[in-house]
Order: structure tokens, then C-alpha cells, then sequence
């Protein structure tokens, strides 16, 4: 089977990575997420994550790009200028939402949900309700990568090469160490 979508004039530079599982779940650049039945290719769930607003195509961007998050039946998914949502896949129902802007998407652990912001704030919200737990705004315009959850902590890099070691419980810096001195626009991966 072959699906497409309509895609704006303008959009960013990517494409979200699809979650393979019992079906195929995948962000578009118009601001929708999709399930798709792996059998028959066609889509079970289609719900917009966000509406573009504004004047202009750059205003009007609403691009999901970064990663998804699942979790047993739910689904955490963000896009650029549009909202953070909390998507109940068995009851395919929207269980809360919050204003979000991201090009790196999202990632949970600890019963929270990490998000790095478009202008690189970190964010981590209340899994089952949506409330903020904390903020970090200590890593503004940095081009930050998403918050991948090590133990205890979450690790983010960022355009100088650095990775940036954060408690997961109230967002306060733990560590940090230089990688690599032409930066890093890739997310940190765990094995163990």
C-alpha cells in the first residue's frame, strides 16, 4: 500500500520518524498525526495536533518533525507553533493538551513528558494531566536536541557539542561535558 498527505507550500526541513508497531503511527507538516492500519494502509485515527494561524506561510507553519512518544496506549506528540498533546489511542480521544513549539519532539519517563523548545527552553509536564512541573530556561537558543531520560536524569545536547546532564525531578543541572566541538543535531541514544 502507498498513503500520502497534503503538505503546506512551506514547511521545515525533516520529517518526523514513524512508530512501528501494530500499526504505523507518523507525524505530517500539516500539523496532523495518523495510525495506520499496517494491513490495509489505511488510517484508523486522523487528529490534528495543530491549526495554522497567521499572514504569512512562515506563520502558518505547524510542522511535527521530531520524535513521538508512546506509552502502552498513549501517544505524546508536539509540533512547531502549534500545542503538546496528550492523544488516548484506545478511546482515540484527546486526554489534554498545552501550548508547544518543537522541532526535536517529545520524550517521557517518570510518569513526566520532556519537550526542548523551539527556542530551547525545556519543559517537563504531568504525564496523566498536562501540568508543567518545571521549567529550565537556562539553555536559550541553543538549538537544542530532545530530552532523552538516562536514570534519573535527562540528557540534551546542543549546537556547541555540548551534553547538558538534568534531574528529571526538578529540572536543575547535574553536569555537562564537550563532545564534539562542531555541535550535535542529533539526540543522545541509551543502551543501558
Amino acid at each position: 500500500w502507498l498513503h500520502s498527505a497534503s503538505i503546506p507550500s512551506l514547511t521545515l526541513r525533516g520529517t518526523a520518524p514513524p512508530i512501528l508497531s501494530d500499526a504505523v503511527i507518523t507525524g505530517f507538516a500539516n500539523g496532523r498525526i495518523q495510525v495506520i492500519d499496517r494491513d490495509r494502509g489505511i488510517p484508523v485515527i486522523d487528529q490534528r495536533i495543530a491549526a495554522s494561524q497567521g499572514q504569512s506561510d512562515l506563520e502558518r507553519l505547524v510542522d511535527i518533525d521530531g520524535l513521538l512518544a508512546r506509552d502502552n496506549n498513549m501517544l505524546y506528540v508536539a509540533s512547531y507553533q502549534g500545542n503538546l498533546l496528550a492523544l488516548d489511542l484506545a478511546e482515540n480521544r484527546v486526554r489534554w493538551g498545552a501550548p508547544a513549539s518543537t522541532v526535536t519532539g517529545v520524550n517521557f519517563g517518570f510518569g513526566s513528558v520532556y519537550l526542548s523548545s523551539a527556542d530551547g527552553e525545556i519543559f517537563s509536564y504531568n504525564s496523566s494531566n498536562g501540568r508543567e512541573n518545571w521549567k529550565n530556561e537556562a539553555l536559550l537558543y541553543r538549538d537544542l536536541t530532545v530530552p532523552v531520560p538516562i536514570g534519573n536524569y535527562l540528557a540534551v545536547s546542543d549546537f556547541e557539542g555540548y551534553v547538558h546532564l538534568i534531574a528529571q525531578s526538578d529540572g536543575r543541572f547535574v553536569g555537562r561535558v564537550r563532545v564534539d566541538g562542531d555541535g550535535i543535531n542529533s539526540p543522545v541514544v541509551v543502551d543501558g
